[in-house]
């Protein structure tokens, strides 16, 4: 339910206080662009659930009981050998197997499908928001030394028969994103779904800081031991020192879509000297075979490189 026009005032001046001496991509346009509709900046959203850190563990507001009701509907619904539903903060398995320890980065290949932006206004935010989250996941792992698929390889892959449609967040199943890791070469298939962007209450209304959360779904596929990785929803937070919620917006994608790869990738070192997120709009524009970044040769880019 959408907020009355006394709220949605407020929320517009409120924005609109940070505009001036910011230019327009800080205005209330550019605010519902990346926010989303109508979010709130003092309570109109409920706050996000708090994140878990760990894969084992479970909110502490759940008790013994119902979490084993919880487990007990789940196996009657899915079955025993389904993957029960995530829950928000650390992404757990669904096969119960952990991430191979074995992985070699540059002889893991990875493709990045497009990220998905499934919330209502997803026509005015997609191209921003895959912008953010694409700079991110491409760093992450060519930082590590991974052999990186990006999306036009991705789209490639996709448009052999029988088609797979990257932009229907429907066809991103086991068995189409396995299709996509044999028609392509790569081992894991990497799906993100941003699916809420939202301002969350601050302690102190009116004291300059603006908090965010971002709650997006990751799916990565292992086709040399089929079976998922990461199947399920993370929540990031922005650091919370912006005065901009534009920039706290982007943040708390960033933040979301980092802390949900490193569940994967975290163990790695990064040894590959890559130019800061922010410094390059896509890593490997132009891209046509499979990338792995030299840990002896700094890496801006394709294009320069």
């Amino acid at each position: 339910m959408e907020p009355g026009p006394a709220k949605t005032n407020l929320l517009q001046t409120a924005v609109n206080q940070w505009a001036p001496s910011r230019g327009s991509r800080h205005s209330w346009k550019y605010y519902q662009n990346w926010g989303g509709g109508f979010r709130s900046v003092h309570g109109i959203v409920p706050p996000p659930a708090p994140q878990i850190e760990g894969r084992h563990k479970i909110q502490a507001s759940l008790s013994m009981a119902n979490r084993a009701c919880i487990a007990f509907a789940a196996m009657a619904v899915l079955g025993p050998g389904s993957p029960v539903p995530s829950r928000e903060g650390a992404l757990p398995t669904t096969n119960g197997a952990p991430v191979p320890s074995a992985i070699v980065p540059q002889e893991t290949g990875v493709l990045l499908l497009p990220p998905l932006d499934t919330e209502p206004w997803a026509d005015h935010v997609l191209r921003q928001r895959q912008f953010s989250v694409r700079r991110r996941e491409q760093y992450e792992l060519i930082s590590r030394r991974f052999k990186v698929y990006s999306e036009a390889l991705a789209a490639r892959a996709a448009d052999q028969d029988p088609k797979i449609d990257l932009k229907n967040v429907t066809e991103r199943t086991a068995a189409n994103l396995d299709a996509l890791a044999r028609r392509s070469g790569a081992r894991w298939v990497v799906s993100l779904e941003v699916q809420e962007v939202a301002g969350d209450p601050t302690p102190q209304p009116g004291a300059g800081a603006f908090r965010s959360h971002c709650r997006v779904k990751m799916l990565v596929w292992d086709a040399a031991a089929p079976g998922w990785l990461i199947n399920g929803p993370y929540v990031g937070h922005d650091k919370g020192a912006n005065s901009s919620p534009i920039l706290s917006f982007k943040e708390s994608i960033d933040e979301a879509t980092r802390g949900a790869l490193g569940q994967l990738i975290g163990e790695y070192a990064a040894n590959v000297p890559v130019a800061p997120v922010g410094k390059v709009a896509d890593y490997l524009a132009g891209q046509t075979e499979p990338f792995v970044g030299d840990p002896q040769q700094p890496f801006a880019g394709l294009k320069t490189h």
